[in-house]
């Protein structure tokens, strides 16, 4: 009878991706792969983010297959990169564990409009001010 004395191994210890920002919600952006030289339960993998970041709440993982899909807003103003923890679980007693990192890189896109901010300098413009004085000062960001 097999006992547990293997842990998981990911295909890959650090996974790459890039994402564009306001990516739609339900969107597969990459999937993560363990395996586990054990037999039956004990090869079993369950995968799950680790650890306590904000960045969690943005994406989901398919515990059975690793299936990362976007669950929230991803916005490069926020957050130019993103660091999740995958922990890859078998199902042994007591089970093993291992973990790898997931590194997202988030494009940007032209998703915000111009600001434009407008100060007077002067309350009245005369009819015969010169060319070249200053009537206000317009900040574009």
């Amino acid at each position: 009878m097999d006992i547990n004395d293997n842990k998981p191994i990911f295909s890959k210890p650090l996974y790459k991706v890039k994402v564009k920002e306001n990516t739609p919600i339900g969107t597969k952006i990459i999937s993560v792969s363990a395996s586990d030289l054990d037999e039956g339960v004990n090869s079993e993998i369950q995968y799950s983010f680790h650890g306590n970041t904000d960045e969690i709440n943005l994406f989901i993982i398919n515990s059975n297959s690793g299936e990362i899909v976007v669950q929230g807003q991803i916005d490069y103003e926020e957050d130019s990169a993103i660091e999740l923890r995958v922990q890859a679980r078998d199902k042994g007693s007591p089970p093993k564990s291992t973990h790898c990192k997931v590194l997202i890189d988030v494009v940007d896109e032209n998703d915000n409009v111009p600001v434009i901010v407008t100060t007077p300098l002067l309350e009245i413009v005369k009819e015969d001010s010169k060319p070249g004085t200053a009537v206000a000062l317009v900040t574009v960001f």
